[in-house]
């Protein structure tokens, strides 16, 4: 069976959840989709009234963000995730090395207006 296809195409996909400046696309991609026209504020207002969270934007980036890296590089590559191989916590001033799931109220709040 030739897994190269399969492959080709996951890698395309997944690139364009990325910006083109990350994925080098051709076209636009679903991240520069959803950022054109989107004010820091918005990123940023916790807590939001939305039907199922009230955690902001920035906080569902964290979270999508450090999932990925941590079931990509830790579960499927055996290595290093990537916020702690290039010191990214330290460099992005964020105190939170986990996905964010038992984040407090107060926590939160500090993700969202500071980071």
């Amino acid at each position: 069976m030739n897994i190269k296809p399969p492959l080709n195409y996951f890698w395309i996909s997944i690139g364009l959840l990325h910006s083109t400046r990350m994925s080098n696309s051709p076209v636009p991609t679903l991240e520069d989709e959803l950022f054109i026209n989107l004010c820091e504020g918005t990123l940023r207002k916790y807590p939001v009234t939305a039907p199922d969270t009230k955690n902001s934007i920035v906080w569902h980036i964290w979270h999508i963000t450090r999932i990925e890296d941590m079931t990509m590089n830790v579960l499927v590559n055996n290595d290093e995730q990537v916020l702690h191989s290039g010191q990214w916590n330290k460099k992005l001033n964020v105190n939170y090395p986990h996905s964010g799931n038992e984040m407090t109220e107060a926590e939160i709040t500090d993700l969202s207006e500071n980071n």
